[in-house]
């Protein structure tokens, strides 16, 4: 792999109602890969009524789809999950992130509806959003478990400040590292950087053919988020290629 050619993705705070226009226009202008957006906005109702309004839909083309990855809604309507993955396969999503598997989650309750959801659905991939903490690699391997060892299942792990070093999950099927924008600190010149752990552990996974996520937390709601994924791109750079190394030693 290209070590400069890393896939950085971008997901905003807030609502983003019109999704077409935020990747034409907001990611671009960031600089990334893709973008994390809701499937639906405000859908509620469509349960009830059997389908989505167009205006509920957040990706409302094929145009786009190939560079957004939907998010799921909550766990507290699974009918409206089941409808959301049906939809993220008609419009072409690639990959739809399911809602957290938090420490507040049964992670009996979670594999049901997840294994049901996979089951019933046409064949996009879930990626089950898990937060690098105490207890979260027990967590997902009990749902991975209790869903067979599912292939259609796979991780998006988030770091946090407490994040070091974490070997127990490059032997998952993680397929996203998640950098929420609160985990940066701004540099003497004002742009966002790393601390050396953090910095350490990113660049751990930039030979497991990981895209990353970079995730705008609500204090950083007003900050573009371009820097960052300058950043990234930045670091992948400082790498050196094990080929090159390995040409150099002969």
């Amino acid at each position: 792999m290209s070590f400069n050619g890393i896939r950085v993705g971008v997901e905003p705070c807030g609502v983003v109602a019109d999704g077409d226009a935020y990747v034409a226009g907001e990611m671009e202008r960031c600089e990334a890969d893709f973008a994390v957006l809701a499937v639906t906005h405000e859908a509620e109702a469509a349960v009830d009524r059997g389908y989505f309004l167009l205006s509920e839909v957040v990706v409302k083309t094929s145009q786009h789809a190939y560079c957004v990855l939907g998010r799921a809604s909550t766990w507290g309507d699974s009918d409206l999950l089941s409808m959301e993955l049906q939809l993220a396969a008609y419009v072409g999503l690639k990959r739809v992130l399911a809602p957290e598997l938090s420490a507040s989650i049964n992670p009996g309750i979670y594999a049901r509806t997840l294994l049901a959801l996979v089951s019933n659905t046409a064949g996009v991939p879930v990626v089950v959003h898990v937060r690098a903490s105490e207890g979260a690699w027990e967590r997902w391997n009990r749902v991975r478990m209790l869903c067979g060892h599912q292939v259609r299942l796979q991780v998006a792990l988030e770091l946090g400040n407490d994040a070091c070093d974490l070997p127990q999950w490059r032997a998952e099927p993680v397929q996203l590292i998640v950098l929420p924008t609160s985990m940066f600190m701004r540099n003497n010149a004002g742009y966002p950087v790393l601390r050396k752990d953090h910095q350490a552990e990113v660049k751990r996974w930039m030979d497991h053919a990981v895209a990353y996520v970079i995730r705008q937390s609500e204090e950083d709601e007003a900050v573009s988020m371009v820097d960052y994924v300058r950043y990234l791109r930045f670091l992948a750079g400082t790498l050196e290629d094990p080929s090159a190394a390995a040409a150099a030693s002969a």
